[in-house]
């Protein structure tokens, strides 16, 4: 990283905080304003490091399903799809149920 990209990013970033007060969220700051992702953070921890700046860390957490879930969440579970799949009075074999609803 060039000390000059370093230079011009703290000036940005001191001049937009000037500003506006504050950057509310930098996750895609560097984004909008075209910054290499890694200079970017390099500046923030150099900028809070001389007192310059205060960074508030905000941890977030993101839950996702995976395929089987989004599968289990369209079709419900492996044993409600087996139990669906039956017919009361009717005997059927471990087979047609396997054909019926995959193993």
């Amino acid at each position: 990283m060039a000390e000059q990209d370093m230079l011009a990013v703290e000036k940005t970033v001191l001049k937009y905080i000037n500003d506006n007060g504050e950057i509310k969220n930098t996750e895609n700051f560097d984004i909008e304003q075209k910054f290499d992702k890694e200079t970017f953070e390099n500046c923030l921890k150099s900028l809070t490091a001389e007192e310059y700046i205060k960074l508030n860390v905000i941890e977030r957490k993101e839950i996702e399903l995976t395929d089987e879930g989004k599968s289990y969440a369209q079709n419900g579970s492996p044993e409600f799809q087996f139990v669906s799949n039956m017919v009361v009075g009717e005997v059927t074999s471990m087979a047609t149920m396997d054909e019926k609803v995959g193993k």
